[in-house]
């Protein structure tokens, strides 16, 4: 198994990409973080993989923007699993909105999502990677076009 004893890290998992994600790093060996915001859904998607994959996938639900809530997964993966080797951002959101009107607390709240997350999640598990002298994986995924593109619009 390529991902054999790899620990990872994956948000916004509770469903779609992030969710195949894990699958397919579970079928492959790694033990799996699993984050998702809704706490209902990270806990179904890690059941339903651990079931469909045998592998190891704990839940972890909150919000992966927030830095207390990073520094918690990335404590709680090297404290189930000896290490972190892998962390997939995947979590993002969009805000629809007026581009006359949009709203400086919708602009502020996506970056603090798609960009402070991100960033924050990278340093802390770069961090840990650091120490272990073993390198590991850092990757941003989001697709845009999954999303009704032209989130600010004006008519």
């Amino acid at each position: 198994m390529i991902f054999n004893d790899k620990a990872a890290i994956i948000t916004g998992a509770g469903q779609g990409i992030g969710f195949e994600i894990c699958k397919l790093l579970a079928d492959n060996g790694a033990k799996i973080l699993l984050n998702d915001i809704d706490e209902s859904l990270a806990n179904l998607a890690a059941e339903t993989i651990q079931k469909e994959t045998g592998g190891i996938c704990i839940a972890l639900a909150g919000d992966s923007s927030d830095l207390v809530f990073i520094n918690k997964m990335v404590d709680t993966a090297v404290g189930q699993f000896g290490r972190l080797d892998i962390v997939i951002a995947n979590a993002g959101i969009t805000l629809y909105g007026d581009f006359l009107t949009y709203s400086p607390e919708a602009f502020f709240r996506v970056m603090q999502v798609n960009l402070g997350g991100t960033f924050f999640l990278a340093q802390a598990a770069a961090k840990v990677m650091k120490e272990q002298s073993s390198g590991g994986a850092l990757l941003r995924h989001r697709t845009p076009g999954t999303q009704k593109s032209g989130c600010l619009q004006h008519e």
